[in-house]
């Protein structure tokens, strides 16, 4: 994927897959409640990785997750990814050096 690209597609708007293709997890903040069995309310949240698994926890718990990972901000999203040289690949692909 080029700079272009990416931000002709960020343009008509960014999705999952999309961050999948410039391998980046997409993590979403954005908390739903739920009811557990036993009446219990919890809040969750989700990512989505390189894979196009979603993961569906506890919003604590995915807030834990990302925090195990490298980001930078761009096109106003933030972009995670699991190693440094990831991130450093991405950097260099947008210009973000």
């Amino acid at each position: 994927m080029t700079k272009q690209e990416l931000d002709e597609q960020l343009q008509k708007g960014a999705t999952a897959p999309l961050f999948a293709k410039a391998g980046a997890y997409r993590v979403s903040f954005y908390p739903f409640e739920d009811t557990l069995t036993d009446g219990e309310k919890q809040v969750y949240a989700w990512a989505t990785d390189p894979d196009n698994e979603e993961i569906c926890a506890p919003a604590e718990d995915i807030e834990i997750f990302a925090e195990s990972l490298y980001s930078t901000v761009y096109h106003g999203w933030r972009w995670y990814f699991r190693t440094p040289k990831e991130l450093k690949a991405f950097c260099e692909l947008v210009g973000q050096v």
